[in-house]
């Protein structure tokens, strides 16, 4: 399963696994051959910070109370409450920094190096996708 990046209302889920593992055709071909269809109506949903905090919380805090029933199980991340709130805090106070250290950036890039770089999003070093679901 897979958070979809372009539209974040939607996951991927896949009995085999997402990216290396996903057992979709790889031939161009096959999704070049399939009827045109329409697009269908999607409801954007509101964006709510507290909301995502609250599961994002609750998310943590279940897997970490429940640790103990699942022995060997093995997350891709911590389910430490007191890590993941390090982590959070974290990211606010940089977020908040890089709003007054790059607030340059965007603007350059739109005006004076416009059509000379490209930017792509990457998946951070230790996305799940990257170290469960590709052969490296």
């Amino acid at each position: 399963m897979r958070k979809d990046i372009y539209a974040r209302q939607f996951i991927t889920v896949e009995e085999d696994g997402v990216n290396a593992y996903s057992s979709l055709p790889r031939d161009p071909d096959f999704y070049r051959k399939l009827p045109d269809m329409p697009t269908p109506h999607v409801e954007n949903l509101k964006p709510s910070t507290m909301k995502r905090i609250g599961h994002a919380m609750w998310y943590y805090l279940m897997g970490w109370h429940y640790r103990h029933e699942f022995p060997r199980y093995r997350h891709h991340k911590s389910f430490s409450p007191w890590y993941e709130a390090r982590c959070w805090v974290r990211a606010y106070w940089r977020k908040q920094l890089y709003k007054v250290t790059q607030r340059k950036v965007l603007p350059r890039l739109m005006n004076e190096l416009d059509q000379r770089y490209y930017l792509a999003v990457l998946q951070v070093y230790n996305d799940s996708q990257i170290r469960n679901h590709s052969k490296l």
